[in-house]
């Protein structure tokens, strides 16, 4: 039971083990004789035990809601209303979150990935035969890592739902399309400033801009390879592989930060310099500007209707930044002072590596299986105590990241008189509904009838410490 309380559910006093009252010779005869008379008994058996939790409450946590009128009261209260009403709207949020059923959740992750499911071409899709229903949509997914680089990818697949062409379906599309195509123009016209003026703040927002489109191509090439992955050479799947890439890509462009910032600093050190303005390179950098805000402004209006797009206008915004900062060095350093210029791309490539640096420590700490964040931990472990009426306890509930997904390990006990196949529906039902909530690649159920041992994963990391010391 201390293994309990060391969870982040053990907080509340209302978390306590369901007992089951324990099954007598003439019940557990009962059981196996149906059993045996009847195989079907075991699916009504399971759809029986599973039913009874899904809408109970047996912490009594909807009692905690608290209504709109008392949130708006605290609103109204000059001294702490505000935190105290964000504090409870986010508990609020929470307990409805515990409270809806696994399926629910199953449901809304669905909804939310066909939500940013796009039409793949209004203009060369041909209208169905008389009789045919079949139509294609496009995946569409971004993978960001910090609040740079993107992957969009493309893989055509039929549905049986028709053809779902909308007008904001069209606006999304010219949103990523145009994005990616202004992305591999801007770069070209980034890279002839920064060669023909020679100027150290171009090269940083051309260095911004170049690792745009060929960290599309670098992160298709692992998202590909991870889904093509040999399971018997690679056993776990090839989830961590996008990590990887990611981590790959932005050390590089970390690397290439440092280089320009060497450069910048021998400079400074050599003192002043007689670069002239270039108005080619800055004519360049100033469309690259515009175009980044025509962007920034159209994805803006549309950033709450696409998860994607959201993600396009955070990078337009970063860029906008960037090119107008550059921008403003360059020609600062030709008619104000000459060591702005050098000063400059030193401040951009500083800021590029802070980024990529916290990018990559978030990713290392994916690959070294950090903890999944406590509401899912809760999430997790509220669902597992609540699936079913032959769940006595949790003994050890874990959650942590193996790449950019969880893997889950909970220990239930059941009663010592459980007949096995029971003790095996129950939990292999359990598994089968952990693995299907979003972001979670694998769960493991392990079942015992007894919490006086430490769990197996905490028992082996114990005892490989006391190994090493």
């Amino acid at each position: 039971m201390s293994v309990i309380n060391e969870h982040p559910l053990a907080a509340s006093p209302a978390f306590v083990p369901f007992p089951s009252p324990p099954l007598s010779l003439s019940d557990r005869q009962a059981d196996l004789n149906a059993f045996e008379a009847d195989p079907a008994y075991r699916g009504g058996f399971l759809a029986s035990s599973l039913s009874r939790n899904e809408e109970a409450d047996p912490l009594l946590l909807k009692s905690k809601i608290q209504s709109d009128e008392h949130l708006t009261e605290l609103r109204s209260r000059r001294k702490g209303g505000k935190v105290l009403d964000s504090f409870y709207t986010r508990q609020n949020d929470h307990i409805t979150s515990l409270l809806k059923p696994m399926d629910k959740h199953i449901q809304e992750a669905a909804e939310e990935e066909d939500a940013n499911r796009l039409p793949v071409s209004l203009l060369n899709f041909k209208s169905p035969s008389p009789g045919a229903t079949r139509s294609w949509s496009a995946h569409v997914r971004a993978v960001a890592a910090g609040s740079k680089f993107m992957l969009y990818y493309l893989q055509a697949t039929p549905t049986n739902s028709g053809l779902r062409s909308t007008c904001c379906d069209v606006q999304i599309k010219i949103a990523i399309y145009g994005s990616f195509i202004c992305n591999c123009v801007l770069a070209i016209l980034q890279v002839y400033a920064a060669i023909s003026s020679l100027s150290l703040s171009f090269f940083a927002t051309m260095i911004d801009s170049v690792f745009d489109p060929m960290a599309n191509l670098v992160l298709l090439y692992c998202h590909r390879t991870a889904a093509k992955v040999d399971l018997v050479k690679y056993p776990s799947g090839g989830s961590k592989f996008e990590t990887i890439g990611d981590i790959t890509y932005s050390a590089v462009m970390g690397a290439v930060s440092v280089v320009l910032v060497a450069f910048s600093v021998q400079d400074l050190a050599k003192g002043e310099s007689d670069k002239s303005i270039h108005v080619p390179a800055i004519i360049a950098v100033g469309i690259a500007f515009v175009t980044k805000l025509a962007l920034f402004l159209y994805c803006y209006s549309l950033q709450s209707k696409n998860s994607q797009v959201r993600v396009l206008w955070e990078d337009h915004r970063n860029d906008l930044f960037i090119n107008g900062f550059g921008l403003f060095t360059n020609a600062a350093g030709a008619k104000i002072a000459w060591w702005i210029d050098p000063s400059g791309a030193l401040v951009i490539s500083f800021m590029l590596i802070l980024v990529w640096g916290r990018t990559i420590y978030k990713l290392f700490s994916y690959l070294a299986g950090v903890a999944a964040p406590i509401k899912f931990q809760q999430l997790v472990i509220y669902k597992a105590m609540t699936f079913a009426h032959g769940i006595e306890m949790i003994d050890s509930c874990v959650v942590y990241h193996a790449g950019p997904n969880y893997i889950v390990e909970v220990d239930i006990v059941m009663s010592s008189e459980t007949p096995l196949w029971k003790a095996h529906d129950i939990s292999q039902a359990l598994q089968d509904k952990l693995e299907e909530l979003p972001k979670v690649d694998r769960a493991f159920v392990h079942v015992d009838h007894e919490t006086s041992h430490k769990p197996v994963s905490v028992q082996r990391l114990l005892g490989k410490s006391f190994l090493r010391r």
